[in-house]
């Protein structure tokens, strides 16, 4: 994965993260754009206007295990490979990333998808200090998420997304694309970050 980083000058990751930033700036949302009234109707999940139909995942209320199946099933509907779901984790590969996908579910607010992502250190560089420099310097030049050392010294990059009852498969998809353009524009501008990471 590496030599395939290396090869990818970094203004070209950041022409691929402009078009995401754009569309996060403009604040508008799918259904906001599609234009008409949506009308949703719960029991079935569908929206319609017109011919238009948007498909939406509900995780139902405080139950997070079954919500990560509903959202292993739900992803894997829309072609995203499952590799696990164990409890309340659901394993996935996407552009040749793997995440980790962990539904969080409230009656009473907003739900979220905890998505997060495991980065091996190289065995000599585990718990350094130059490990916990490169984790603050990633937290300070960019805000797509967290950064963080697990209890074995490996890289983490954790964020969510969030949303109240149900959220559009268009919105995950476009969250997903946001964290891998973003994970990949983090490490390829840290030139320690290529030194430190398997």
């Amino acid at each position: 994965m590496t030599s395939k980083l290396l090869s990818l000058p970094v203004l070209s990751c950041i022409a691929l993260l402009a078009p995401v930033l754009a569309l996060g700036a403009c604040g508008g949302r799918l259904a906001d754009s599609v234009g008409g009234d949506l009308q949703a109707d719960p029991s079935t999940s569908e929206a319609t206007a017109g011919t238009t139909s948007v498909d939406y995942l509900v995780l139902g209320e405080d139950d997070n295990e079954a919500a990560a199946k509903a959202l292993a099933s739900y992803l894997e509907k829309h072609g995203i490979e499952i590799l696990l779901q164990k409890g309340q984790n659901v394993g996935i590969q996407r552009h040749d990333l793997m995440y980790i996908l962990s539904p969080k579910v409230s009656n009473e607010g907003v739900d979220r998808i905890v998505v997060a992502k495991a980065f091996g250190v190289e065995d000599r560089y585990h718990h350094s200090p130059e490990v916990d420099a490169l984790v603050r310097k990633l937290n300070e030049d960019f805000n797509i998420g967290t950064f963080f050392l697990d209890d074995d010294g490996d890289l983490v990059f954790q964020s969510h997304v969030t949303f109240m009852d149900r959220v559009e498969y268009a919105e995950i998809e476009a969250f997903l694309d946001f964290v891998d353009d973003g994970v990949m524009m983090a490490i390829l501008t840290n030139p320690k970050a290529l030194i430190y990471l398997r």
